[in-house]
């Protein structure tokens, strides 16, 4: 094969490719040896007519196109191993001339670019207290459930109400009733349901319409929440002094936690700041395969538990367009952050041995409770254990040079 690049950048490589009469013929003779076994040709047994004899037998056409087949994959091969690059996809092929004497594509590849980082020996993670409020109040709506009291009830039904129900399909034959708790005004149940039980009594009976199903169904209980209002009694009787003094220890707690999960992240926070920061060329062609790949993936999960993507994403007000955005976020960020620890593979030469390995799969082995004379440590899954360790090792030396600031301090 002969070849010219007529295009190159970071992550791309346009290349044409040129087979002579030579390359062609040898690629059908090959072609030939495995199509003969299939073709029967008069007066030789199967498989062992000659190729000049048999070759009309079985198709010039045929032998060409999947001649051409063949010498593609050659060419790429012997394309990438002479450049030194790693495509990432499938080499886009676009064939410009095709004849028993000549054959001329131009080939496209994308492969991932090569990054040189500065990686400052402090990378501050900052911290700030976002979202501290809203945990704050959720801890005290907790507390507040906690000490809600349930208390039966005869009187008519209002909104806000525990009722035990008993209810069946009147469409189902010998339908059996089943047992519900449902809180009235929280959309629980099926249909109109919490407009037709207001006002109802322990005892009474009705039909609600769901699906052109009618739901009959029996109140077995009502129950009032008791709700305490949320202040010094309440403090109290959770165990602190008064209302401000159960914020303030709620607080403490929750900035406690918070800090000491960015501790624990530190190294993946810093992996993400620098990735937030890396300016580079990024291949296109890939970064929307695997978008499409990833929102296939989130439409197959949803659709086992019957739930259409389309729907939920309405349900959310949100567009597909918004949400393929999103989605081209994640995959932009995740490629930078594999470039980033690529970097500092290579950059500290990071190793793996043998041994970490071993106590890898041992650790493993041990997790999912396989025995070991069950499991063998193949090549391929050294190589992947290889691979995870030396990102952990990666994350580490990120985890080293990570401190966490706060907003606003020095």
């Amino acid at each position: 094969m002969e070849y010219k690049i007529k295009e190159q950048s970071k992550t791309k490589i346009v290349f044409e490719a040129q087979n002579n009469k030579a390359e062609i013929e040898d690629a059908k003779k090959n072609v030939y040896k495995k199509l003969i076994n299939k073709v029967r040709v008069p007066g030789f047994r199967q498989g062992k007519a000659p190729y000049e004899i048999g070759a009309p037998f079985v198709g010039q056409g045929r032998l060409l196109e999947e001649a051409v087949d063949l010498l593609l994959q050659k060419d790429v091969d012997e394309f990438i191993e002479k450049e030194k690059i790693n495509p990432i996809t499938r080499p886009e092929v676009k064939i410009d001339k095709i004849t028993e004497q000549e054959l001329i594509c131009t080939l496209t590849m994308e492969f991932l670019p090569e990054v040189t980082l500065d990686i400052p020996d402090k990378i501050e993670i900052l911290f700030n207290d976002d979202g501290i409020e809203k945990q704050v109040e959720d801890k005290i709506k907790e507390l507040q459930k906690t000490f809600t009291e349930i208390t039966p009830v005869e009187r008519a039904v209002k909104e806000g109400d525990l009722v035990d129900l008993q209810y069946k399909v009147n469409e189902v034959k010998n339908a059996e009733w089943k047992d519900v708790a449902v809180e009235v005004g929280k959309k629980q149940f099926v249909g109109d349901f919490d407009e037709k039980i207001i006002g109802k009594t322990k005892g009474d009976e009705f039909e609600v319409e769901s699906q052109n199903m009618n739901v009959r169904v029996k109140i077995i209980a009502v129950k009032e929440k008791n709700v305490p209002d949320i202040n010094d009694e309440l403090a109290k009787d959770a165990g602190f002094h008064s209302l401000e003094d159960m914020k303030e220890k709620i607080k403490e707690e929750a900035i406690k936690n918070k800090e000491l999960q960015l501790e624990e992240t530190k190294g993946s926070n810093a992996l993400d700041k620098l990735a937030d920061e890396l300016k580079t060329e990024l291949p296109e062609k890939f970064i929307e395969e695997e978008v499409e790949k990833r929102i296939k993936d989130v439409e197959n999960q949803y659709l086992k538990h019957g739930i259409k993507l389309d729907d939920l994403l309405k349900a959310e007000k949100k567009t597909m367009d918004e949400f393929k955005k999103e989605v081209r976020e994640g995959v932009v960020q995740d490629i930078k952050k594999d470039l980033i620890i690529r970097f500092i593979i290579k950059q500290n030469t990071l190793k793996v041995n043998d041994e970490e390995i071993q106590k890898e799969f041992d650790r493993f082995l041990d997790e999912q409770n396989i025995e070991r004379k069950k499991a063998k440590l193949s090549e391929d899954v050294k190589s992947i254990i290889e691979d995870q360790l030396l990102r952990k090792k990666a994350i580490s030396f990120l985890e080293e040079r990570a401190i966490i600031k706060k907003q606003g301090g020095d």
